[in-house]
């Protein structure tokens, strides 16, 4: 047999968009302003007639969107599970901005009961921002059926916490916001995010999640063109970041775009003003209140520069914190995006969660 040599540079692959897309399962929820479409990435056809009921582990992402899940779609053994990355649903057109996370909420727990009415035990491993809508779930627990029925356990990767905004705010504005316009130093935008990096760090807590809350509004209710282009700016930035990520192949470099560009900052200003908003009435919760004996298993890492983490909401007989800091790591936004860097090492400690869990349960029974 004859090997060509460079075949890197010799060789082109052409592949279209439609081989770049995952299969799909729609669920339809009723809410008093409309339908929401929840759409959930699998990867491949869901067979609801299945005789073997495997276990589903819903992905729930956080502010960087659904594409940072590819690497555990394709990593995560079809034979043992089904991984199923959930967008959050779309947004009836009513639907007040104040409600935005309530309606993500109720949207997961729809997913739930969808998963485990078919016969499904349902895990939840859900990332960043995805840890505001879990401290939710447990607020509103008598209200959702599907997580109160079907839920197993869950996994929290690199979880954020709304008191914890400034320590998130320094990290984003470090690491993605000013590099992203550093062409635009002479606009009044950049003359003012430059500015707030100065204060930032002599700002309380609150008064960082209040800066937070009031740019996200801002960002809301004001249409321009150059905050468009900011944001613009902004995504280039992130895709360039979640892109050049050793473990993650070319090809999903495509997706990541494509979601991006997508994204209006519209939409992105929205999640982050309601998550901070809820987040307010988390601020003394010490443990949790209804889901106090879900199997949990929290990843954190120290040198996170996006999500510090809280103890005293975790200090429980079944939560197990796993410390997932690489000292040697100089980009703390890898650290951020663990699941994302380090796919087979997440799919095994998934593996192990759920096997340890399902174990117990079953001689607790």
């Amino acid at each position: 047999m004859r090997f060509f040599d460079d075949v890197e540079n010799r060789v082109t692959v052409f592949v279209d968009d439609l081989a770049l897309t995952w299969p799909q399962i729609e669920i339809e929820r009723e809410t008093p302003y409309g339908k929401s479409l929840i759409k959930i990435d699998v990867p491949r056809p869901y067979k609801p007639n299945a005789k073997e009921k495997l276990p589903v582990v819903l992905l729930i992402h956080g502010f960087l969107g659904l594409n940072s899940f590819d690497a555990l779609l394709a990593a995560m053994p079809t034979s043992k599970y089904i991984a199923a990355a959930m967008h959050y649903g779309s947004v009836p057109t009513d639907l007040p901005v104040s409600d935005y996370s309530k309606h993500v909420v109720k949207n997961i727990d729809a997913v739930v009961d969808f998963f485990g009415s078919n016969g499904h035990p349902v895990y939840i491993f859900d990332h960043s921002m995805g840890n505001i809508y879990f401290q939710m779930m447990d607020r509103d627990y008598e209200k959702l059926k599907g997580i109160k029925t079907y839920l197993k356990g869950r996994i929290g990767a690199n979880p954020f916490f709304g008191e914890e905004a400034k320590h998130a705010f320094i990290g984003f504005l470090d690491t993605v916001i000013l590099p992203s316009l550093s062409f635009f130093k002479s606009t009044l935008e950049s003359s003012v995010l430059y500015t707030l990096r100065q204060l930032v760090p002599f700002d309380s807590k609150k008064g960082v999640r209040k800066r937070g809350i009031n740019l996200s509004k801002m960002m809301i209710d004001n249409e321009s063109t150059r905050r468009n282009n900011a944001w613009v700016a902004i995504k280039k930035r992130i895709l360039y970041l979640m892109t050049n990520m050793d473990s993650l192949p070319q090809l999903n470099r495509i997706p990541i775009e494509n979601a991006l560009n997508r994204l209006p900052a519209k939409i992105f200003a929205i999640q982050v003003n309601s998550a901070l908003e809820e987040s307010k009435s988390f601020d003394k919760l010490i443990g949790l209140t209804n889901l106090k004996k879900l199997p949990v298993l929290i990843l954190k890492s120290e040198k996170d520069g996006v999500a510090k983490f809280v103890p005293r909401i975790y200090e429980s007989n079944n939560v197990a914190i796993r410390d997932i800091t690489n000292n040697e790591e100089k980009d703390l936004f890898r650290e951020h995006l663990y699941h994302m860097v380090h796919p087979i090492r997440t799919t095994e400690i998934i593996d192990d969660f759920i096997t340890k869990t399902s174990l117990e349960q079953k001689i607790s029974h």
